[in-house]
């Protein structure tokens, strides 16, 4: 009984560090997708939660852009989609 239990705990545990690493993974390709995109942004900042697709803000002649990848994962049977929002503000004070 012992013994079931003790491979029943390793097999839980390698399934685990698998896991681990794809997310890993997932994360790592999903944030180097802004990094040709870096050098065009004045104080660029990547966020990124868990692995959800990382968010890309900064300044661009004078105005705040948010650019914003989603997800369209919602239709049945089709390919999954990736939309691309961008948000510009300009700044108080700038022409």
């Amino acid at each position: 009984m012992l013994l079931v239990l003790v491979l029943i705990m390793l097999f839980a545990a390698l399934i685990w560090r698998d896991q681990r690493r794809h997310r890993d993974t997932v994360r790592r390709r999903r944030w180097a997708m802004w990094d040709r995109c870096l050098t065009l942004f004045e104080h660029p900042e990547v966020l990124q939660d868990d692995v959800n697709f990382p968010v890309l803000k900064g300044f661009y002649s004078d105005r705040r852009v948010t650019l914003e990848p989603i997800a369209d994962h919602i239709a049945y049977r089709k390919l999954p989609q990736l939309w691309l929002r961008a948000t510009t503000a300009r700044l108080l004070g700038s022409a």
